[in-house]
C-alpha cells in the first residue's frame, strides 16, 4: 500500500511514502521521534482519496489498506491525527469504543499505528 499525504491546498509541497512513514509523530506532541514522509515525486493515481488525517481518515487509511489499495490522504495540516493532535492533545476522550477514557494524542497515536500496519 503506498499512501500520500497532500495538503489541499495548490501552493502546499505534495508528500508520500509507502504505509511505513505514515507514521509522521508530532514531536512536540508524541514522545516518538518524528517521521519526514518523503516529497511526490510523480503523480501515480491512488486507488482511494480521503479527505482529512484525522481519526476517521485514518481508520479509512487502515482500511483501503486492509483490501490493498492505495491511498492519498488530503488534509490541510501537515501532521497527521487532526483535531485531536492540534486543539486537544492532552484531553481525555470518553466515547470512543473500547477505551473508558483516552487522552487525544494517545487514540490518535493508537490510528496512526492501526494504518501503517499493512505496508508493503
Amino acid at each position: 500500500m503506498c499512501l500520500e499525504i497532500a495538503p489541499h491546498h495548490a501552493a502546499s509541497r505534495r508528500h508520500t511514502g509507502n504505509v511505513s512513514t505514515l507514521s509522521r509523530y508530532n514531536h512536540d506532541m508524541f514522545d516518538t521521534p518524528a517521521h519526514a514522509a518523503q516529497t511526490m515525486s510523480d503523480n501515480r493515481p491512488a486507488d482511494v482519496a480521503i479527505i482529512g488525517a484525522g481519526p476517521v481518515g485514518l481508520f479509512a487509511a487502515f482500511y483501503a489498506g486492509l483490501r490493498h489499495m492505495s491511498v492519498t490522504l488530503i488534509d490541510s495540516l501537515d501532521v497527521l491525527g487532526g483535531q485531536l493532535v492540534t486543539l486537544y492533545p492532552e484531553k481525555y476522550i470518553y466515547d470512543v469504543p473500547g477505551f473508558p477514557k483516552i487522552l487525544a494524542k494517545d487514540l490518535a497515536r493508537n490510528l496512526i499505528e492501526q494504518a501503517v500496519q499493512y505496508g508493503p
